[in-house]
């Protein structure tokens, strides 16, 4: 059963990137981690469109 309302605690880290903005195009993200026997592994495929640049 899922709840809707109350308290946990928790413990959250993380790290932040910038990057500049990426051209037009198919682009791949890895995101990898490790901590002790913690591991995470994320990839995403992101499609960036072309500008239109009389829109801007």
């Amino acid at each position: 059963m899922t709840q809707t309302s109350g308290k946990t605690r928790g413990i959250g880290c993380g790290l932040w990137a910038r990057i500049d903005p990426p051209t037009a195009g198919e682009h791949t993200v890895r995101i990898h981690g490790e901590s002790g026997s913690f591991v995470v592994d994320a990839e995403y495929t992101l499609v960036v469109a072309a500008t239109n640049p009389s829109a801007a």
